[in-house]
């Protein structure tokens, strides 16, 4: 049976930079992957990137849709107000897609619009499973190390080079790749733990922070390695348990 993620983004572009390879072996593994965005930046460059947004879209796959109205998530606006509605364009479109697990920024990302999204996440139901990735700050307990190839990068950099504008304004696209080494050689024994070897042979990696929504709230998940398409755990206790490197591998499919 076909399931169904919500990958819930900031702004264009975070589709890519924040766990687009994550994305891409959803897709691989046959799960329909809604990308929803809350905002499109300054009023000048909406029309720009809105376009933008649905090219890296079709590049990745991913089903898209925008806020409507949008959030204003910048500095200067009022963030709680912003909270709350995203809070509501959650559980909205989670509940009519049907999401079996939500994807966002981690609530603790260093960008003051990632954070009020991630936070908004975990006020909001009726999922029961969330990944959450860190674009602006390492994440506090990664525990899902998703490995990933050339193949996939290349997928990757092609949906990146579809946001021109803001990659004239910074070259995000050399972060990309950076952010990818690192986190598959340090993500490797931040995930299984320090002292451990490579989890993968692959080149690079995204890091997540997998939860599970228990009677209690959100808690850490834990317990052996799963697939991408295994994703409904029969057993609750097992969260609960030692953990173990969560891995998944991206080959080179299409």
């Amino acid at each position: 049976m076909s399931r169904t993620a919500l990958h819930v983004s900031p702004h264009p572009d975070d589709e890519v930079l924040g766990c687009g390879a994550t994305l891409l072996a959803l897709r691989r593994a046959g799960w329909r992957v809604v990308n929803l965005t809350c905002s499109l930046g300054r009023d000048t460059d909406r029309d720009r990137r809105r376009g933008e947004l649905k090219a890296a879209e079709t590049v990745l796959g991913l089903e898209g849709r925008v806020a409507d109205p949008l959030v204003d998530i910048g500095s200067a606006d009022d963030l709680r107000l912003a909270e709350d509605r995203i809070v509501d364009l959650v559980e909205s479109t989670a509940g009519d897609i049907g999401a079996d697990l939500v994807v966002s920024p981690h609530p603790q990302d260093a960008h003051h619009g990632h954070a009020v999204v991630g936070r908004a996440v975990a006020r909001s139901a009726p999922f029961s499973r969330w990944w959450a990735w860190g674009l602006w700050r390492d994440l506090p307990a990664p525990n899902r190390y998703v490995a990933y190839s050339r193949s996939s990068m290349n997928r990757l950099e092609a949906a990146l080079a579809c946001h021109a504008g803001e990659l004239a304004r910074n070259p995000y696209q050399d972060a990309l790749i950076g952010r990818g080494r690192v986190q598959a050689v340090l993500g490797a024994e931040r995930v299984a733990g320090f002292g451990s070897g490579p989890l993968s042979a692959l080149d690079f990696a995204d890091l997540l922070e997998e939860r599970v929504r228990t009677p209690s709230g959100w808690h850490l998940a834990r317990g052996h390695v799963v697939g991408l398409g295994e994703l409904v755990d029969p057993d609750p206790d097992r969260g609960h348990r030692r953990p173990d490197a969560l891995v998944d591998g991206v080959g080179d499919g299409p």
